[in-house]
């Protein structure tokens, strides 16, 4: 009975440990985010820093490929990253739809690090 009672031990604690991950990986899924029809779109290249701006009921929420201080390094974009997170902004902008952003930060710093494109 030893035998089963460890197996039963080793499968729980299996089970415990994906849960934990999954929970772990989904964290970020919980951070803040909007739902919202940009105004504007736009790609700016300022002291060679790349970076993505999109407005939102006259916020900005913005890309970057080197975060200000108040975000966090993970929010670091690739160039590649930003210009598919601007075609998506671009296209809800052109064809009415809503998108959701998801960012990080406070008030007046949004680093945006996903663009979720709305089929309503």
């Amino acid at each position: 009975m030893t035998t089963r009672n460890s197996a039963r031990n080793i499968t729980a604690l299996v089970a415990i440990a994906v849960g934990l991950s999954f929970a772990m990986a989904s964290t970020r899924v919980l951070a803040d985010g909007i739902t919202c029809s940009p105004s504007q779109v736009e790609l700016l290249s300022q002291n060679s820093s790349p970076r993505l701006l999109i407005q939102c009921n006259s916020v900005n929420y913005t890309a970057y490929t080197s975060v200000p201080s108040g975000c966090p390094a993970s929010d670091n974009q690739t160039i590649d990253s930003i210009r598919i997170l601007a075609s998506l902004a671009q296209a809800a902008l052109l064809s009415g739809k809503n998108v959701n952003l998801y960012y990080d930060g406070n008030s007046p710093i949004f680093c945006l690090y996903d663009v979720v494109l709305r089929k309503n």
